[in-house]
């Protein structure tokens, strides 16, 4: 997921991941000054899973994703919250 433009998304945040074997997956959103305003954990067995960051509670704005496979960072992107 790099990139250098924001995705825009509304309520739910997607996350589309292919693991090879068991993980244990951290998704997290993080405002422009680095903090956590939102957190999604889920174990993999392997092969495709789809995980969903409500997005309902969250303002407005540009957020940092934060992909992590057991607690390293794999992936980081950026989306933007739109209302």
């Amino acid at each position: 997921m790099p990139m250098s433009a924001a995705i825009p998304v509304r309520d739910v945040l997607y996350v589309d991941l292919y693991t090879t074997r068991t993980e244990e997956i951290t998704v997290k959103l993080m405002d422009l000054s680095g903090r956590t305003v939102q957190t999604v954990k889920a174990r993999t067995n392997g092969g495709r899973t789809t995980l969903s960051v409500d997005l309902g509670e969250v303002s407005a704005g540009v957020y940092t994703v934060q992909v992590l496979e057991n607690n390293r960072i794999s992936h980081t992107g950026k989306v933007e919250v739109v209302r």
